[in-house]
């Protein structure tokens, strides 16, 4: 069954060098973007204020956008088509892109491109934070040429790469010291200068081949094992499982689908499928246990991603998670697909044609809180090649919890880049906490306010805001009942006085009782009042109201479960005894006495 979510515009465009045109930006003249990737150096800090008036300027995202062409060309650039950097050529196309941040001020980029005479070839540089060439690159060649690589991914700690083949088999490669801890001046390379635009060939050739002829190359790529999927069709898809602490084992998915060649109303996913394949420890070559087969169905290329938990597909019928173990929920977001990214913490980008309007639409789900988080179409006869974005993971699976300090730290911000077929990068950022709630405020929707300030891990007294503000608007649309729900959630943090005020009516007294008896519950009263709430009104006066209250709406079984005072009201017994008595409850009080 489709789904039909509530949207929501979380999300901006921000405009990118010369207006988007990567081949114009980056200087590849005619050549056209074959393959792209990003790679996060440091995340986009949110802002953990309530209200625009206490925001500050959101810190500017730290990543590296690798672009490679059809002429083999590859460059690194930053996120905003600036500061381009040429890395050695490829001979010919480009085909697969990949990276990792490495350490503080190093990453590794991974390339799969054609070389001469049919050859295929994977190499891995060494950038700078800037994304400048840094001297130390390896290659290992592809041995095949008839069995054509159809896939690529790096784990995220750098620590080793995979490759997919059309022949059904995956590779798995260690990246080794040279590139992932040790200085490059210990190896044997011409560090040099970063290759000047278009005038790289002779130097990057001659540091390829210095890098073959060393005996330092094995350090820098090894091949350590090669397992091969049942169904024996090509994978299209790779992703790692990434462990936490970096180091440790994991797991990669893989993902094939069987070259169709039947009717449209095929499933394009048959005789393909999705497995997962326990990985070794970094730098061990034992073989791995056979590959687990998730699914009997697989995915297209573009179409498979990991969230920091489980492993999204993107198929015709909907969108569907898996586990390392076994195959997990399904969505039903119906319609082709061209392109899956996460952005983490269940946010989850799709590129999806619209059959009817024939024109592409990009998606931002926000699966755990089920609502679109952005929604937007490109222009017509364009479509989504690839999706690229910043997995802002609120929490990785196996970390450690946050600190437990008076000052909660707000999340990453997402980002996400579209690389369209029309050779163009439109990038989205992730609006800060403050914008999202002031969209919200003005809408009426506290409840999404609600849940957005808690993701965001605002304090208690931020969300206590929210709950604030929903009951003025409530009760505002006299909706008493529903006000005092949300003033409930406010008690130790708001003074009682400000919500007593609102409901002394003859009318609001029923209202006002079930407020006061909120704030007698046990596990609130023995909490000291915070940020301003009223001390002098906090337990003897609530008690006397509360008994009043009571006494006005003739509530006698309210009054027995008082003076029975068997732990469902925390009170003060000799103030309770004054009440009733003064109320004219003289039994209750001895009761209670």
């Amino acid at each position: 069954m489709k789904v039909a979510w509530r949207r929501f515009a979380f999300f901006r465009k921000v405009p990118l060098e010369q207006d988007g045109d990567v081949a114009a930006a980056l200087g590849l003249g005619d050549a056209r973007v074959a393959c792209a990737h990003l790679i996060e150096l440091a995340p986009r800090k949110d802002d953990g204020a309530v209200t625009l008036d206490d925001a500050r300027e959101t810190e500017p995202l730290g990543a590296l956008l690798v672009v490679g062409d059809d002429a083999g060309k590859v460059v690194v650039c930053g996120s905003d088509l600036q500061r381009p950097g040429f890395l050695p050529p490829f001979a010919r196309r480009a085909l697969f892109a990949g990276g990792a941040a490495v350490r503080n001020a190093t990453g590794a980029v991974v390339a799969v491109a054609g070389e001469e005479q049919n050859a295929h070839a994977l190499r891995c540089f060494a950038v700078g934070d800037a994304g400048e060439f840094s001297g130390a690159v390896a290659e290992l060649e592809l041995c095949d040429a008839s069995d054509a690589p159809a896939a690529l991914a790096v784990r995220g700690d750098g620590l080793q790469c995979a490759v997919g083949f059309e022949g059904g088999s995956v590779a798995v490669v260690g990246l080794g010291p040279a590139l992932t801890g040790a200085d490059v001046e210990d190896f044997p390379i011409i560090p040099g200068e970063a290759p000047k635009r278009f005038s790289w060939a002779a130097a990057a050739a001659e540091r390829v081949g210095r890098q073959r002829q060393t005996d330092k190359a094995g350090e820098m790529l090894m091949l350590l094992f090669v397992v091969a999927l049942p169904a024996g069709a090509p994978v299209v898809a790779l992703a790692f499982a990434d462990p936490y602490p970096s180091g440790a084992a994991a797991h990669l998915f893989a993902g094939s689908r069987a070259r169709r060649g039947g009717s449209a109303d095929e499933d394009d996913d048959a005789g393909g499928e999705i497995a997962s394949i326990a990985l070794p420890p970094p730098g061990q070559r034992a073989a791995p246990p056979p590959p687990r087969v998730l699914d009997s169905r697989g995915c297209g290329p573009a179409l498979a991603a990991y969230d920091g938990r489980e492993l999204v597909v993107a198929r015709r019928d909907g969108v569907y998670l898996y586990t390392a173990d076994d195959r997990g929920g399904a969505l039903g977001f119906d319609g082709p697909k061209t392109a899956l990214a996460c952005l983490g913490d269940g946010l989850v980008a799709v590129a999806a044609l619209h059959e009817a309007h024939r024109r592409s639409e990009i998606a931002i789900y926000d699966v755990s809180q089920r609502r679109v988080a952005h929604f937007s179409r490109l222009p017509a006869g364009v479509g989504a090649a690839a999706l690229l974005a910043t997995r802002c993971a609120k929490e990785r699976e196996g970390a450690p919890p946050p600190p437990d300090d008076d000052v909660p730290r707000p999340p990453p911000l997402a980002t996400l880049l579209v690389a369209t077929t029309a050779g163009a990068l439109l990038r989205y950022d992730e609006k800060p906490t403050p914008e999202k709630l002031d969209a919200l405020y003005k809408e009426r929707l506290y409840p999404t306010a609600v849940q957005i300030a808690m993701r965001a891990r605002l304090p208690a007294a931020g969300v206590v805001q929210v709950y604030k503000m929903h009951g003025d608007h409530l009760h505002g649309q006299r909706d008493w009942d529903g006000a005092v729900e949300q003033y409930s959630k406010t008690l130790g943090h708001v003074a009682p006085s400000y919500v007593i005020r609102k409901f002394l009516d003859a009318q609001k007294i029923s209202h006002l009782a079930e407020y006061l008896a909120k704030a007698h519950a046990p596990e609130v009263a023995t909490e000291p009042p915070t940020d301003g709430a009223d001390a002098t009104t906090t337990r003897p006066e609530l008690t006397t109201l509360l008994v009043n209250c009571y006494a006005k709406l003739k509530d006698v079984a309210a009054l027995d479960r008082l003076a029975a005072h068997d732990g469902a009201f925390a009170l003060d017994g000799a103030t309770g005894v004054v009440a009733l008595r003064d109320a004219g409850y003289v039994d209750h009080a001895a009761r209670l006495a």
